[in-house]
């Protein structure tokens, strides 16, 4: 699992989890700390209903995360 942030004015995506934190900071519940990723997206999943989806799809495999969750 990675994580990446291109928020709005951003040239390059942010990849530090840690800098993602900073960033979000008291704008999101958690950011998934996978370490250090490249800049190609990630896949983005809305855990706000009962059944998990997919907002983005990008690296990672979906399959992957859907089938833990069953």
């Amino acid at each position: 699992m990675s994580s990446t942030l291109l928020l709005p004015g951003d040239d390059t995506p942010q990849t530090d989890p840690d800098e993602i934190l900073g960033r979000l900071s008291g704008e999101v519940d958690i950011v998934i700390d996978g370490g250090n990723c490249g800049i190609v997206p990630t896949t983005v999943v809305d855990l706000t209903e009962a059944s998990p989806s997919v907002i983005r799809h990008g690296k990672g495999a979906w399959d992957d995360v859907n089938s833990s969750t069953k």
